[in-house]
């Protein structure tokens, strides 16, 4: 009877793959459960039956792998030099996806590369509950080294709760404030803290020491600003906040310009009674009829400059507001969503000398594949489809020099984290990630002259 069983034992254990080579090692163990609990996610009809690897990968009690070696370093950690991309490629977030994914395709191929032998790609549909089953695929059945994704919030979290899980080297197209720092999760995304800090330069430099700052209500908390604000008041500088409008509501943007400018007649009382009295007697003199509201307190500017926190339309409409309280010249700062030949079509004399922040200076020095042209303005939408093409052209860009290097998927992350910009005059020199696994960018200050825009002389 016991020989019976032990050879029953015996074969269950070839036939299980099973052999005296790497019969039992603790040492795995977690990682390959979680791994098995991430194929479980795919939908039965999309599971390869030659890549099932409950075939090949399982745990026993007492802490042990029950699996050959082989088979171990094949689904964990051989490199195959594959990308794994996961996108909003159709629904309402398909024109940033499709955008990257242009980005990305121009960049592999401007490096001598057939995208199709490397990339791997998956369509979320703009719903990133997709994005966990659609991993599992390219994790299994493409068997992909590196993931790029992560454009939606909801779905970058997930990914980076799988790259940590799994040790899986993985890049978010994504602020870095999304999800939990990771040794494997990379960002590559413009850093408004950078941003923020430069423009809290400019204001020091400027020896600014008042500065209001206008933002739109039910704002989602804004990384720039906060950066801004942070920096402004350790050097001194008074913040006057919060003056926050509804967007889109007259009344609200025109009480909020009042309270800046101080036009209210009930603070002012003394003095609006004196205008009044004098428009009173002149229209007396001049046998007029007097009309009350005629008069109107000039505005007070208390302000070394003010800082607006909103979109080109918004600022537009927030400037012709300021000219129609009597506002023709005061230092302004922007935000990188002033960029655009829209902003500055009607040449308005108050946005002249008015400053803000990029991540791109001159579009002249954007590699060729992406370079949309010369100058540093183009329309709205073009600006915006141009930010996420250099998202998706840098993310491949690091990537292919990755996974093109021999090597194993246990050193791709610090493999990633080595890569250099090598003299790209739209970059910062040296490594291409900075200690956080955040991608590096230059961080530039343009300057409004009339219908144009030009680097400030002065980069902080």
């Amino acid at each position: 009877m016991f020989l019976l069983i032990y050879k029953i034992l015996f074969i269950s254990q070839l036939a299980w793959g099973i052999s005296d080579e790497y019969p039992c090692d603790p040492k795995h163990k977690s990682l390959i459960e979680k791994y098995i609990k991430l194929y479980d996610k795919i939908p039965k009809w999309k599971k390869i039956k030659k890549k099932n690897i409950r075939r090949y990968l399982r745990t026993g009690s007492k802490n042990c792998v029950y699996s050959k070696k082989r088979y171990v370093d094949k689904f964990l950690f051989e490199q195959k030099s594959r990308i794994g991309v996961i996108l909003p490629l159709t629904g309402k977030n398909s024109q940033l996806g499709r955008t990257v994914l242009d980005g990305m395709y121009k960049a592999i191929t401007a490096h001598g590369f057939d995208p199709k032998n490397y990339i791997f790609i998956k369509d979320t549909q703009s719903d990133p509950s997709k994005a966990e089953p659609l991993l599992a695929e390219l994790v299994f059945n493409h068997e992909v080294d590196i993931i790029i994704g992560g454009l939606e919030k909801n779905s970058a979290k997930k990914l980076a709760s799988w790259s940590q899980k799994l040790k899986l080297t993985t890049i978010l197209l994504s602020p870095s404030t999304w999800v939990k720092k990771s040794n494997t999760i990379f960002h590559i995304f413009p850093d408004s803290k950078l941003m923020g800090q430069s423009l809290a330069n400019y204001s020091v430099y400027k020896n600014y020491r008042r500065i209001a700052i206008l933002e739109p209500q039910k704002q989602k908390p804004s990384q720039i600003l906060n950066s801004f604000r942070t920096e402004a008041l350790q050097a001194g500088i008074k913040i006057y906040q919060p003056m926050s409008y509804v967007r889109g509501n007259f009344d609200s943007i025109n009480n909020v310009v009042k309270k800046i400018f101080k036009l209210s007649k009930e603070n002012r009382r003394k003095e609006f009674q004196a205008l009044y009295n004098e428009a009173k007697n002149l229209a007396k003199t001049k046998n007029e009829p007097f009309i009350p509201r005629s008069v109107v307190l000039p505005p007070l500017i208390e302000y070394d400059a003010i800082l607006i926190a909103d979109n080109f339309r918004m600022t537009k409409h927030i400037l012709k507001i300021f000219k129609f309280h009597g506002v023709h010249k005061v230092p302004l700062i922007g935000i990188p969503q002033w960029r655009s030949k829209e902003l500055l079509k009607e040449n308005e004399p108050i946005l002249d000398g008015a400053v803000f922040a990029d991540f791109i200076g001159s579009y002249s020095n954007l590699p060729q594949p992406i370079k949309p042209g010369s100058g540093f303005l183009l329309k709205a939408k073009q600006v915006e489809d141009l930010d996420y093409r250099i998202l998706g052209y840098r993310a491949a860009t690091l990537s292919m020099k990755t996974i093109t290097t021999k090597g194993s998927r246990k050193s791709l992350s610090n493999r990633l984290l080595s890569q250099n910009n090598y003299k790209q005059a739209w970059l910062p020199t040296g490594r291409s990630f900075n200690s956080n696994r955040i991608a590096r960018f230059k961080t530039w200050l343009l300057e409004v002259n009339g219908k144009n825009v030009a680097l400030y002389s002065n980069q902080l």
